[in-house]
């Protein structure tokens, strides 16, 4: 039986592309992993309270200055393949980066206005350093973001997967390893930021590089997709986006408004931990969100049906393993960043059960997305955000990290379950696991 799978999941080619995606996305996380290991056990808590928090703030900051324009770029390039006119993007990447560089310029500007309003409220300095570097970092964070989905959608999925994976994390672990062997831990958040400006730049020259062989073989004129078409696709996504970037980074903020910086470490870490059984969704998504497109606009819906029923069956047989081990193994797993975080395997295992319903209903808001339902998706997520922030409000001050948990929990199965119903609805297509994934419709 075993042998069968295997053979079925060779002759995929959707699962062979996956595999290749997620060779690169585990070596990836072994970096990510090894770096916050390395970070766990030879930096103070609070210095990873501090990297916790400032990485929350970076990744809200960054997700209001893209407005969704990195999850756009996928749409855009699917529907133009498919009217072959891919081209195109050429130009829609040249308006998105004068976008970027005007959203970056509006938020830092809005910033240094309300600075000393923000210092009297705050009344802390260490957060006000924290906000600091992290608009020092916005716009590189930012356009980083932007160049992986759009290496990706430019049909380089290895090179999009080397840089999200690879160079950023391998970046920062070898800036760790520097820290530590200098011990100069102090200088570790200056340096966090200066990974992104690497990142940005060097993924930057590589999209410049890709663009000019487009140009070279076929003449770019002035695209038909304006400012506004960009921004009236790209805004619901990154309210989306924000959306679940905040229902991530509230419950780690909130928590340092109740609690102290080593709260605010034991669970940053056991988020990290729980979003290990994501990584197949991810790395299926990654190959998935232009096609899902493509045939959605050129009307292939059998073939589009193939593709979810193809990814749901590949998610969940690869995805099964690691989530018993977390669940049966929880503390064992938390002892590897530090004893103090074992105590922390009560709320590995409430994440866990909101993770497993967000990994088994497979790629739901991508497909929205990618659909053009980028406004139901925002819709969702909206109700979604206001019941989480209400749950956190709630329990994080009587339950701390069990009540962040238990929120986080909740949210994650109110919105992949409602999409999941909607998409049924609307399309005939059941993105959770069913029958019909393994063995076919009748």
């Amino acid at each position: 039986m075993v042998k069968g799978i295997l053979k079925r999941l060779k002759d995929n080619d959707l699962a062979n592309k996956s595999f290749q995606v997620l060779s690169i996305r585990v070596f990836g996380v072994v970096l990510s992993f090894t770096t916050l290991l390395l970070i766990t056990n030879n930096f103070q808590e609070d210095l990873v309270g501090k990297y916790n928090y400032l990485n929350s703030i970076l990744v809200v900051l960054g997700s209001i200055s893209l407005l969704g324009m990195n999850s756009s770029f996928l749409q855009f390039s699917g529907m133009l393949d498919a009217q072959n006119e891919f081209q195109e993007v050429v130009n829609i990447y040249k308006k998105k980066i004068k976008i970027l560089i005007i959203s970056c310029a509006v938020l830092i500007s809005i910033y240094l206005l309300i600075k000393p309003l923000i210092s009297e409220y705050l009344k802390e300095i260490q957060i006000n350093v924290i906000l600091e570097k992290a608009f020092i970092g916005l716009f590189f964070y930012a356009i980083s973001l932007l160049n992986y989905e759009v290496v990706r959608g430019l049909k380089k999925l290895i090179q999009s997967e080397f840089y999200r994976n690879i160079l950023r994390f391998g970046t920062l672990f070898v800036v760790v390893i520097i820290l530590i062997y200098l011990d100069r831990e102090d200088l570790f958040l200056d340096l966090f930021i200066a990974t992104f400006i690497l990142t940005a730049i060097i993924t930057s020259i590589n999209v410049i590089i890709i663009l000019k062989k487009i140009t070279s073989k076929k003449a770019v004129g002035e695209t038909r997709i304006s400012y506004k078409k960009i921004l009236s696709v790209s805004l619901p996504m990154t309210i989306s986006f924000l959306a679940l970037l905040i229902m991530q980074s509230i419950d780690v903020i909130m928590l340092k408004n109740y609690y102290e910086y080593h709260i605010v470490a034991y669970y940053g870490v056991v988020m990290r931990v729980s979003f290990l059984i994501s990584i197949v969704l991810m790395s299926i998504n990654a190959i998935i969100s232009p096609l899902i497109s493509k045939l959605f606009f050129s009307e292939q819906k059998r073939d589009l049906i193939e593709l979810m029923n193809k990814s749901i069956k590949l998610n969940f047989l690869l995805t099964l393993p690691l989530i018993l081990l977390l669940l049966i193994f929880p503390k064992f797993v938390l002892s590897f960043f530090g004893d103090n975080y074992q105590d922390s395997s009560n709320v590995l295992i409430i994440i866990l059960l909101g993770q497993i319903i967000n990994v088994f209903s497979g790629s739901v808001g991508v497909y929205l997305n990618m659909t053009g339902r980028q406004l139901v998706f925002q819709r969702i997520l909206l109700v979604t955000l206001v019941i989480n922030v209400l749950l956190n409000l709630t329990l994080i001050p009587v339950y701390d990290m069990v009540g962040a948990a238990i929120s986080t929990s909740i949210s994650l199965i109110v919105w992949n379950i409602t999409g999941v119903i909607y998409i049924y609805k609307k399309d005939k297509i059941l993105l959770f696991i069913n029958r019909s994934v393994f063995y076919g419709s009748k």
